[in-house]
């Protein structure tokens, strides 16, 4: 089968390319022939921009490039010279199941599925609808309404997120699966979730690139506060300095801060998973402010690592924690309220201990990467009617 994503490991800035890159990784292990192609950032196309700074990186002269990571077959594009390489791999390939996951990728979809006779499944990362800060109505934003009317299977990662889809979409209804994300759990996971110390100066962490969506103007109002009231603590935020508005944001925040409470702040561009792995150890809170989420793989990341979370109540937290039980939950865009969840947090060890704890083994119950992947193989099977280990390679049938 193949993935068609926009990024993939390591260097995935993205979370969707992210959990591409996861899935693609417990595929192999189902036993399923993987391909991938990522589609590479270009300066100046499509609203890409080459990162400065922490990440600075050009894409090559000589793509396309191909590699393997992990035992998937990996093909890196350029963004804005896509087309040829991408039908060029997939023909060569001749997937039964082409996997896209970004709705303004449909049009290059349908042309490699045509030529290719591959079924086609859709991911849905961000549905816009019904969330905060969404429309209230299925919108085409992106191409979005006519993806889903194309896909063969459209796989949503929450319950919530797939009734919002249902509703909109009626004539999705027999076509929408749903499957969470997974990672892999590690020693370095369990090592945090299961020995962590109890610390009287908590370390407060956040992962996020700068926009509303995700909620970071709510934690930076909230960030002083907290510091003001928990004279012990300290906070590490991670995503966002990579691109030169989201630098010059920061700084002005820092810059605004007084002396003493911009010292207990520390700000790191974007860390690659063995780094961030660190970094949910090194916290003890984790903070997911975003104002809609129909996943939340820092969640799910932070819950791996056995950390107290404070979330905004979104579809996706609120598929992944149960507020009182896994984590805290608080209404999507209120400042005061995260304040106080936090507080409540850096006050109570107990509290945070038995959140972190409980978090972790939920994780492990229902989101390691191993049964992500084979409840995933179970739709391509479904779909194709092929054994999971003959999903490429073979002639396939020929879409109308």
């Amino acid at each position: 089968m193949l993935q068609l994503s926009w990024g993939y490991p390591p260097e995935a800035y993205d979370g969707a390319a992210v959990s591409v890159g996861e899935l693609c990784k417990g595929l192999v292990g189902a036993g399923i022939d993987v391909a991938a192609v990522s589609i590479e950032p270009v300066d100046g196309w499509d609203g890409w921009v080459r990162p400065a700074g922490d990440r600075e990186s050009a894409v090559p002269s000589s793509m396309p490039v191909h590699e393997e990571i992990e035992g998937v077959r990996a093909t890196r594009v350029p963004g804005d010279r896509a087309w040829e390489p991408v039908v060029a791999v997939a023909e060569a390939f001749r997937p039964e199941i082409i996997h896209f996951h970004e709705y303004r990728d449909l049009a290059l979809v349908r042309h490699a599925a045509g030529r290719t006779g591959a079924r086609v499944v859709l991911t849905i990362h961000e549905l816009f609808v019904d969330e905060p800060g969404q429309p209230g109505s299925l919108t085409d934003r992106q191409g979005q309404t006519d993806a889903i009317t194309f896909a063969d299977r459209i796989i949503l990662p929450s319950p919530n997120a797939a009734a919002h889809l249902e509703h909109h979409h009626p004539a999705a209804r027999d076509r929408i699966r749903v499957i969470g994300h997974g990672f892999e759990d590690s020693v370095a996971a369990q090592r945090a979730a299961y020995a962590r110390p109890a610390r009287p100066d908590p370390t407060l962490l956040s992962c996020s690139r700068i926009s509303r969506q995700k909620g970071v103007d709510v934690l930076l109002s909230a960030v002083p506060e907290i510091l003001r009231q928990a004279p012990d603590s300290r906070f590490l935020l991670v995503g966002l300095r990579d691109y030169p508005r989201q630098r010059r944001r920061v700084e002005s925040w820092l810059a605004a801060l007084p002396a003493s409470l911009a010292a207990r702040v520390t700000v790191r561009g974007w860390q690659p998973r063995p780094a961030l792995s660190e970094a949910y150890a090194e916290a003890d809170i984790v903070i997911v402010p975003s104002r809609n989420e129909i996943f939340g793989l820092v969640t799910l990341e932070a819950m791996l690592h056995g950390c107290a979370l404070v979330a905004s109540r979104t579809d996706g937290t609120a598929s992944l924690l149960e507020d009182g039980r896994t984590g805290l939950l608080v209404p999507p865009g209120d400042a005061a309220a995260l304040v106080r969840a936090t507080l409540r947090l850096i006050r109570d060890q107990a509290l945070r201990a038995r959140l972190g704890r409980a978090a972790a083994d939920e994780a492990r119950r229902s989101h390691l990467l191993a049964a992500v992947a084979q409840r995933m193989a179970a739709v391509y099977t479904e779909l194709c009617g092929c054994v999971p280990g003959r999903l490429a390679g073979s002639p396939g049938r020929r879409r109308r």
